[in-house]
């Protein structure tokens, strides 16, 4: 089936789900059947898909429902482009052809178009959130490659964009802003959407542009045989699970099978960051997110391992800029 999300968004996925389409100036609103689920309101809405479509080979793209039973869509997607997703919450998997499926766990994932078609699976009873850009070569030569004079930007580099490059503090910020402005009653101007754009690659380009340096210096790659990074990988899994209270780095070590010396060095040779500061980042950037929940700042702390709130804030403020009010209403 070929459906070319490019220009019409998350409408096949909406059809798919039975939803209702409404139009609010530039948004497009699918709401799920009544009835489908009662998780957000007390009137059993089901939840709803929004798009706003900024430029031409640009789609910006807000989700938040939750199904009854598992659903799996596939994608056809015609044109050459890159798909960047900030999930919050949901058991979401996608299966590329050739490739293994892979659970979209909570954190920002990258998918790269080359005209595959892609299957997306929903899993059931479970809150799926996510906030997404999709943006085509067409987007990417008007607005981007201008821009690069030293170092052009094509599409086919996104192929080598690592988890570290995308999976960022400051890109979860940027996400949280997209969320806010698509889920807003004001008009935003298209302008704001294609600043954002624009600043989502920004931040991966230079990142990328970090580890070359890093790279240069003969440090990265130095620790990290195959097998090795392999189970420093499960010793990242296991940080994702219980960043709010991490594992000692002795407990780590077993899991990876080394000592704690190599384990470090092993760990920043895959990432690009301590043990510690990785911990510290999928924090902030859990913290970030739960920005937009009815919870107090003392529930926030504790909800990311932190017994003090005044000391998450000194935390926070020092990783992105402001104090977590200061951030919380800058959203608003």
């Amino acid at each position: 089936m070929e459906t070319n999300e490019y220009k019409l968004g998350s409408s096949g996925l909406a059809k798919h789900l039975g939803c209702k389409e409404n139009r609010d100036g530039d948004a497009h609103i699918y709401c799920l059947p009544p009835d489908f689920n009662d998780y957000y309101t007390n009137d059993r809405s089901g939840g709803y898909l929004l798009d706003t479509f900024p430029s031409p080979g640009f789609v910006a793209s807000y989700a938040r429902f939750m199904v009854k039973e598992a659903v799996t869509y596939c994608y056809g997607v015609v044109p050459m482009g890159v798909w960047v997703c900030s999930v919050e919450r949901g058991d979401i998997t996608m299966i590329e052809p050739g490739k293994k499926a892979r659970r979209l766990k909570r954190g920002i994932h990258v998918l790269v178009h080359r005209g595959q078609s892609v299957k997306l699976v929903i899993g059931a009873d479970e809150p799926v959130w996510w906030t997404s850009v999709l943006v085509c070569d067409d987007f990417l030569a008007a607005h981007v490659r201008r821009n690069c004079v030293d170092d052009p930007f094509q599409l086919a580099d996104a192929l080598q964009w690592q988890s570290q490059h995308y999976n960022t503090p400051d890109l979860v910020v940027v996400f949280e802003q997209l969320k806010y402005a698509l889920r807003g009653e004001a008009r935003i101007p298209h302008l704001y959407y294609e600043g954002k754009m624009l600043e989502i690659l920004a931040i991966i380009l230079r990142n990328v542009q970090y580890q070359k340096n890093f790279s240069a210096e003969g440090i990265w790659n130095r620790f990290a045989a195959w097998r090795e990074s392999r189970n420093v990988w499960l010793v990242k899994d296991m940080l994702d699970e219980n960043f709010h209270h991490p594992p000692s780095t002795e407990q780590l070590a077993i899991v990876a099978k080394m000592g704690v010396t190599k384990l470090r060095k092993c760990f920043k040779a895959c990432f690009g960051v301590s043990i510690g500061s990785y911990v510290h980042q999928e924090k902030m950037k859990q913290a970030a997110r739960l920005m937009s929940h009815s919870m107090t700042m003392q529930e926030i702390a504790a909800a990311v391992g932190y017994e003090s709130p005044g000391k998450f804030a000194t935390a926070f403020k020092k990783t992105y800029g402001m104090t977590p009010r200061e951030f919380k209403k800058s959203l608003f």
